[in-house]
């Protein structure tokens, strides 16, 4: 039999509950001191503060201008800030310069009135969310500013309510802990291509699948099969929630593990929803095959040296 074993290498708030408050934002400061702090921070090139308005939505980014970190922050954050409409946003300079400094750094910005300046913090760059005076969230300088910042926003716009809040920061986070786990597989495909497949297996092990979305369990999943961990492989396509291609890939890993039978209630059972049949027909051929079924295994019509490109 050709390489069937061979898979395709492919390679996110604090609120109103504590299951908002999102694992992203540890570390970052308190919401009442950052609320405390913003409250306290003096415009730059205007003589009324407008911050301290506790009405409607306010976004507030503790930045500081001398580290480019920051600024690509920034510049990322008035960027989110100009599609909301109606949220009031301001960027709390903490680098300790004075007025004078800060009104000539930022003179060629067209929105340079959202420019404050704020007492100096180690937690910056950290951004704070306020509803009606309210704690919305808070993203530290460790979370994901490019995902989590139009989540607050679109609340703040009244876009969202708290639960759809919620679920957005949870799918958010799930997402960032994709990208994060990808570096781990090159590293585990390292380790197999050396042989060293149980500490392969062993450093998968360490990857919550729980915390992933369905993108990042189909990778974890696929990970499993290249190191025919099978088992595990079946145990985390069968976490996904709603992903056609994590059922394909639970067929798979069915048959794999030595269950044709179940394999084959599992990629009949999406026929009519699986969109590349060929890819479908090519793997229900196979454990027909494996089964000694030429019958049914006749029946299937593949395209001429057709493989899934996973060969």
């Amino acid at each position: 039999m050709r390489s069937f074993l061979s898979i395709r290498n492919t390679l996110c708030a604090f609120a109103f509950s504590a299951a908002v408050f999102s694992a992203a934002n540890a570390g970052a400061a308190d919401s009442s001191d950052a609320i405390k702090a913003a409250d306290a921070a003096e415009p730059v090139f205007s003589a009324v503060s407008g911050i301290k308005d506790p009405h409607g939505g306010k976004a507030v980014l503790f930045f500081d201008h001398t580290k480019r970190f920051d600024l690509n922050i920034l510049a990322e954050f008035l960027k989110d800030c100009s599609n909301y409409e109606g949220v009031k946003c301001f960027c709390a300079d903490i680098s300790g310069a004075d007025k004078k400094e800060l009104s000539s750094f930022f003179s060629s910005y067209e929105t340079k009135d959202c420019i404050y300046k704020a007492s100096s913090t180690e937690n910056a760059p950290y951004a704070l969310f306020v509803k009606e005076g309210r704690p919305a969230g808070l993203i530290s300088k460790d979370g994901s500013f490019a995902s989590l910042t139009p989540v607050y926003l679109s609340y703040l716009a009244g876009k969202t309510d708290e639960n759809k809040l919620s679920e957005m920061l949870d799918a958010a986070e799930k997402g960032e802990n994709y990208k994060k786990i990808v570096p781990r597989m090159n590293f585990v495909l390292m380790l197999a291509k050396k042989g060293e497949t149980e500490a392969a297996i062993n450093e998968m092990d360490k990857v919550n699948a729980a915390e992933l979305d369905d993108k990042g369990k189909l990778l974890l999943g696929q990970t499993y099969l290249r190191l025919k961990a099978a088992e595990r492989a079946y145990s985390v396509f069968s976490a996904c929630q709603n992903s056609i291609e994590c059922v394909l890939y639970s067929g798979v890993a069915a048959y794999l593990k030595g269950d044709s039978d179940k394999a084959l209630e599992i990629l009949n059972g999406i026929k009519d929803r699986y969109e590349d049949q060929d890819k479908l027909n090519y793997y229900l051929k196979k454990i027909y095959e494996s089964q000694g079924d030429n019958a049914h295994a006749e029946e299937i019509r593949l395209p001429e040296n057709y493989n899934t490109g996973s060969e």
